[in-house]
């Protein structure tokens, strides 16, 4: 066999190409025939890749990162890696030592199952060869090399692939969140019932969107589970935060729980299934009395068809706060009256799809010692629906903290469901000393009578902090006189107004308002009611006159209203864009 050259190609003429062989290789290729030439040439370079393979090896092991740091060092760095998905796994590929390292850190494996795991229904197209996927051996290699640390995972659905292969390491799960199919439910409570001795977070919900049916979650719906009084119920010893269903709820026991979340956000199966009364729920938070947060979403509200008992109400000392997302006023304010609270508790309500406020949060004592309260109108985009809502937030706070927080619709013809004068009625306190109002666009209808409602209802402010397109209702509500004869607001000191001048805004109106605030504030001290101190800032000053000088105009505003003020701050800046 010609060893020296290689010929190129039949049919072309070339250079040839020379083969840099050994001298002991050039005469094993001439002693044999070319067809086992070519068998000798494949050994060699298998045996040369193994070789190459080998010395890569060792080059890797020889670095300085090990000569330098100490195979316990590297396993605590291996160990706070924070893998992005489960199938993350070049650090194996890195060299022999560190893929021997990482095998036995278990940290490390602790890591890859925090990354959401997804888990197909019975529904889905090939289900059976899921199990032999790359991502499936993936999973079972993180489960067993991750003890015996504790477990955190997530996932969606919750097949019987799941099960199986979680039942062996149930006892390490210490969070586990997961997304059900409806068929799923049994399956995880039959997890449950086993026993999770270290389990202390549970979090269960439904797969998000909104659903046109049933099929679209694998077909079925919730099953009636085992109730907590039953032996059959899950028990949990170790259970702090539960986030889970209502029609879930009365299927788990035991624990200590400091944090409880009932409700799914829209959920149709929740809304279609049996819910439990509201003596279940109330007997479920007895169980529990150092609850420290108690948050009620969408689909939270029991059955009004099943029969109530009534009871004592349910004493929760130690909680911090309480939340009411998306349910109804009344549900709320029902609920509120068969708890016991502490007077520092704070209480959230938001349901940006209703106008009205829970009739219970009158009778807060967080309200009545308020020293602040904060009133924003805005617009905000409906994720559901993608339309645009109008919501009112009012936030009742003493000094910085805040206690009762309420974000409700704002309907754009007000009609009996007026929102500020539910504002009105439900804080109205004479403890609150500093008003903020914000109305950013004049589409909120908030007239004269409205806003002699708002501020009446809050007598004792000495601060007010007033921001409006149109800023004209709040001076001529100022000039109003209360019942026995006084100005309203009589101990007001302190006025912050803040004006956004709209598109229409030019100087005739502008000078307008200007004579309209300070007809109000002569009119004020001519009472004994004089402003010690009144900033006034203007924004958007876009259409004024060509000899319209800002700086000589807030100049002449200084010095007219120093007339009725002890300090005037007065802040003027033009828009110039087109």
């Amino acid at each position: 066999m010609d060893v020296d050259t290689q010929p190129t190609p039949a049919g072309q003429r070339g250079p040839e190409v020379v083969l840099n062989l050994t001298a002991d290789d050039r005469t094993i290729l001439q002693a044999l025939p070319p067809a086992e030439g070519r068998q000798w040439m494949l050994d060699r370079v298998v045996y040369h890749r193994e070789y190459a393979r080998m010395l890569s090896s060792m080059y890797n092991a020889t670095a300085p990162i090990h000569r330098h740091l100490p195979p316990e060092l590297l396993m605590e760095i291996f160990g706070r890696l924070e893998p992005e998905e489960l199938q993350e796994l070049k650090y194996l590929h890195v060299c022999r030592m560190w893929r021997e390292l990482i095998l036995r850190t278990a940290e490390f494996w602790v890591g890859m199952l925090r990354n959401p795991i997804r888990f197909p229904n019975g529904n889905t197209p090939g289900v059976q060869s899921y199990s032999e996927s790359a991502w499936y051996q993936c999973f079972k290699l993180s489960l067993e090399r991750s003890a015996p640390r504790d477990i955190f995972l997530t996932s969606q659905g919750f097949s019987e692939l799941a099960y199986t292969s979680l039942l062996p390491h149930a006892q390490r799960i210490a969070s586990l969140s997961v997304e059900l199919y409806p068929q799923d439910a049994s399956r995880l409570f039959g997890l449950l019932r086993l026993g999770m001795p270290r389990l202390r977070t549970l979090v269960v919900s439904h797969l998000p969107g909104e659903l046109t049916s049933m099929d679209e979650l694998g077909g079925g719906t919730l099953p009636l589970l085992p109730q907590s009084r039953s032996s059959e119920a899950a028990n949990l010893p170790s259970l702090h935060v539960l986030s889970i269903p209502s029609v879930l709820l009365t299927s788990i026991s035991g624990g200590s729980l400091q944090s409880l979340t009932v409700g799914c956000a829209a959920c149709k199966l929740c809304s279609e299934a049996r819910r439990p009364s509201v003596d279940d729920l109330l007997s479920f938070l007895r169980q529990y009395p150092f609850l420290t947060s108690l948050h009620f979403l969408k689909t939270s509200e029991p059955d009004s068809n099943r029969r109530l008992t009534e009871s004592g109400p349910v004493s929760l000392m130690q909680l911090h706060e309480l939340t009411f997302e998306d349910t109804s006023s009344s549900w709320a304010s029902d609920i509120m009256r068969r708890l016991t609270l502490p007077s520092n508790a704070i209480v959230k309500f938001r349901n940006r799809n209703k106008p009205l406020i829970p009739e219970k949060f009158r009778d807060l004592p967080a309200v009545h010692a308020s020293d602040r309260l904060a009133l924003e109108f805005r617009k905000e985009e409906d994720m559901h629906h993608g339309a645009t809502i109008a919501v009112c937030e009012a936030d009742a706070s003493v000094g910085d903290t805040s206690y009762v927080n309420v974000q409700v619709a704002v309907r754009e013809s007000p009609g009996r469901h007026d929102t500020v004068g539910s504002v009105a009625s439900t804080f109205a306190s004479p403890s609150v000393r500093h008003l903020r109002v914000w109305i950013p666009t004049s589409s909120f209808r908030i007239d004269r009578t409205r806003t002699i409602r708002l501020l009446a209802s809050f007598p004792s402010i000495t601060r007010l902090t007033w921001k409006r397109q149109v800023p004209n209702d709040l001076f001529q509500a100022l000039t109003s006189l209360t019942s026995a004869g006084g100005p309203i607001c009589a101990g007001l000191e302190h006025l912050v107004v803040h004006w956004r001048l709209g598109s229409r805004t030019d100087e005739t109106i502008f000078r307008g308002t200007c004579t309209l605030i300070l007809s109000t504030l002569a009119h004020r001290a001519s009472l004994g009611s004089r402003v010690r101190r009144f900033v006034f800032k203007c924004e958007g000053m876009k259409r004024m006159g060509p000899r319209f000088d800002a700086e000589r105009e807030k100049d002449r505003l200084v010095q007219t209203f120093s007339t009725l003020a002890v300090e005037v701050v007065v802040g003027l800046k033009l828009d110039t864009t087109d």
